[in-house]
């Protein structure tokens, strides 16, 4: 294409024909335009977002180490765009891939996108912030509190940005301290190194009572040497309270996270770690205004108590005369009142002694006594009722036995028949010429079966 468009001259002689800038140009983006489809997806990481008043927006598509403009035209632009958009986001654009006339550059023309998913960058920080959350080295607890009067600043940051700039003139202006700086770059690929290196080296510094960390503003992947994990545990293992002023205010990192104190800028960190010269002059004069106030009032109160005890101090001989005076007032009162208390207190030793008596063990064993009488007495009546009643309760049942039993059946005429084996009931139970024995009331009789007769109980009657 590019031998169609550049005449080739096969003179050896002569020169080729020299070609302007814009030719070349134009060239290039007829043949970009060419080579690609007029509607190309392309898939990277965004960075650099930017969206001038114009309406337009501008960034860069990024994927390791190789970037591509891209630009996205007001009439392209679409609610939400714009939070698609966002840095470290990982999307898919869709647009003409062409060269940028005036920068002879390559670019992306955007007609749509589409988020593709967080990209890499904000992935790896994502992961590193959960696991080093998980160490705790983000707690509020870890943080240091910032000295109030600092002897000497130490400073980690690139020495001809102009965050150093800033920090320096915001501390000389407010209260002039000595800043001590570890210079180190703070962005690339060793920048991470040597911020954590500054950090340790005034870290061991015994005169330095703060340390500043942070650089001017910038895009994430320049900021992001801020979010290695070097980085961010020089800062957790420093004994020197640490300020992180990174970007601007709506800049995050790492080192903010873990930092004793974050600044939202550099020159925010300069004014934060050194008090205000008009702050301590004002403060000092009300110092001086409370201190005379207090020692005026110490020295009016101590003028009264002065005069006071002046005027409460008496010539020694009139209060001699005084004291005399009231011990004679008290002698007679005594001389009054003695009467008076002797009756009082035996009429309460004669309360006392009857109550006394009253409770005396004679008389209340006396009082026992009685009631034990008293108790006895009963318990006898009570006892010859029941016995007598149980008594006659048991000569009735002794006479019903009586009559019950066999000597009482004897009595009245009944007779009871042994033989050999016992008592005899019925006939059949001895035979002819048996010898029996019959019991009477008073006596027994001896007895020959001589024959057997039925009786006026016979039960086939």
């Amino acid at each position: 294409m590019f031998s169609d468009r550049i005449p080739n001259d096969s003179g050896a002689n002569t020169p080729p024909r020299a070609l302007g800038v814009r030719e070349v140009v134009d060239q290039l983006r007829s043949f970009v335009e060419d080579c690609f489809p007029p509607m190309l997806a392309i898939e990277g990481e965004i960075t650099r977002p930017s969206a001038p008043a114009s309406g337009h927006i501008y960034f860069d598509l990024v994927e390791d180490d190789i970037k591509i403009p891209a630009a996205m035209w007001r009439s392209y632009v679409r609610p939400g765009v714009l939070d698609i958009l966002q840095a470290g986001q990982r999307v898919r654009v869709y647009g003409q891939l062409t060269v940028y006339g005036r920068q002879g550059r390559y670019q992306v023309i955007v007609k749509r996108v589409e988020p593709a998913g967080v990209g890499d960058m904000l992935a790896r920080l994502e992961a590193l912030k959960k696991r080093l959350t998980a160490e705790g080295l983000f707690d509020a607890s870890r943080k240091k509190a910032l000295p109030l009067m600092p002897k000497k600043i130490g400073v980690v940051t690139s020495p001809t940005g102009a965050a150093i700039r800033d920090i320096v003139t915001n501390i000389q202006r407010k209260f002039p301290s000595h800043v001590l700086v570890a210079p180190a770059r703070v962005q690339g690929p060793q920048a991470a190194e040597e911020i954590a290196r500054g950090i340790r080296i005034l870290d061991r510094c015994p005169d330095v009572d703060v340390i500043i960390v942070g650089r001017g503003g910038g895009s994430l992947e320049d900021l992001f040497c801020f979010n290695d994990e070097i980085v961010v545990r020089a800062i957790a293992e420093a004994r020197t309270p640490i300020v992180s002023a990174v970007g601007h205010e709506v800049d995050h990192v790492l080192s903010d996270l873990v930092a004793d104190v974050r600044a939202e800028t550099p020159t925010a960190a300069g004014a934060l770690v050194v008090p205000s010269r008009a702050d301590f002059r004002l403060a000092l004069m009300n110092v001086q205004g409370r201190i005379g106030r207090s020692v005026r009032r110490e020295v009016l109160k101590a003028r009264k108590e002065l005069q006071y005890r002046n005027d409460r101090l008496r010539d020694p001989h009139n209060m001699l005369l005084d004291r005399g005076q009231r011990l004679d007032e008290l002698q007679r009162r005594i001389v009054i009142r003695m009467p008076t208390l002797t009756n009082r207190k035996r009429e309460k030793l004669q309360t006392l002694r009857r109550h006394l008596q009253s409770l005396h063990p004679q008389r209340r064993l006396e009082r026992a006594r009685k009631e034990l009488s008293g108790f006895f007495e009963r318990l006898e009546r009570s006892g010859n009722q029941l016995t007598g009643k149980k008594r006659q309760e048991l000569q009735y049942l002794i006479e019903r036995l009586r009559a019950l039993s066999p000597e009482a059946h004897l009595a009245r005429g009944y007779a009871l028949v042994q033989g050999p084996q016992g008592l005899i009931k019925e006939t059949s139970e001895v035979a002819s010429g048996s010898d029996l024995r019959v019991i009477l009331w008073r006596g027994a009789l001896k007895a020959k079966v001589t024959g057997h007769e039925p009786g006026p109980f016979d039960p086939m009657e």
